[in-house]
């Protein structure tokens, strides 16, 4: 679901060697902003700038966890609708 940043980290590591952790999340957010405005992760975007305070925050990490909490929602989203259909 977060190609985009997959992509971003493999394309950027190496030119991102000598980048303190600071650095490669401004880089990192600069390349998905650089998109078309509906395309752009919002979560990404999100944690890519809290990554710039946070050096260690692991960014993959709190995406997955977004991506459980969604799953969850649609799962019981799903319930919902379907106990409102029996009504």
């Amino acid at each position: 679901m977060h190609q985009v940043y997959d992509e971003i980290q493999k394309k950027m590591s190496d030119e991102l060697s000598n980048d303190t952790p600071q650095q490669a999340a401004r880089r990192a957010f600069e390349a998905l902003i650089a998109g078309e405005d509906a395309a752009i992760d919002l979560a990404q975007a999100a944690l890519l700038i809290a990554n710039e305070e946070y050096p260690h925050l692991n960014v993959t990490y709190y995406l997955a966890r977004l991506d459980a909490l969604a799953l969850r929602v649609r799962e019981l989203a799903g319930v919902f609708e379907s106990d409102t259909l029996r009504v």
